[in-house]
């Protein structure tokens, strides 16, 4: 039930913004569900500065959660230059999807410290942790 009033939450958009405190405090909700869901809901209100919550469900334990905490960190955009740090580490996250929010959230975060993750993150991509001398395709 918890869930689906989050889910309605983010069918509002910025409508919900009122509902930003709410939100930000189900991110660490033990219901794997609404932490999902609450991650995802707060990118649609219309935030214009990360969160907390948000930053620190980049570490969440499920790749759902984190990847929707990158996905609303992208959408609040240049504003969300204090989570620089954590979605540099997100760029290390064994899920792609993670990876790819939080690459999306450091172009559009575009400030000096998020095109260097970039550059650096872009210079060492191309290699393959499988690949070897001995394993070379």
């Amino acid at each position: 039930m918890r869930s689906a009033a989050v889910e309605s939450l983010a069918d509002m958009g910025t409508l919900a913004m009122a509902a930003k405190p709410a939100l930000d405090e189900t991110i660490a909700d033990p219901d794997l569900e609404v932490r999902r869901r609450a991650a995802y809901a707060l990118g649609t209100t219309g935030i214009t500065e990360p969160t907390t919550a948000l930053i620190q469900g980049l570490a969440d334990e499920d790749e759902w959660v984190a990847r929707n905490c990158a996905l609303s960190l992208a959408r609040v955009g240049a504003g969300a230059g204090e989570a620089v740090p954590a979605l540099g580490q997100a760029l290390s996250h064994p899920n792609r999807y993670v990876q790819a929010n939080a690459l999306k959230a450091l172009e559009r975060i575009d400030d000096d410290a998020s095109r260097r993750l970039l550059y650096d993150h872009m210079a060492t991509a191309r290699w393959c942790p499988i690949t070897s001398n001995t394993t070379p395709f």
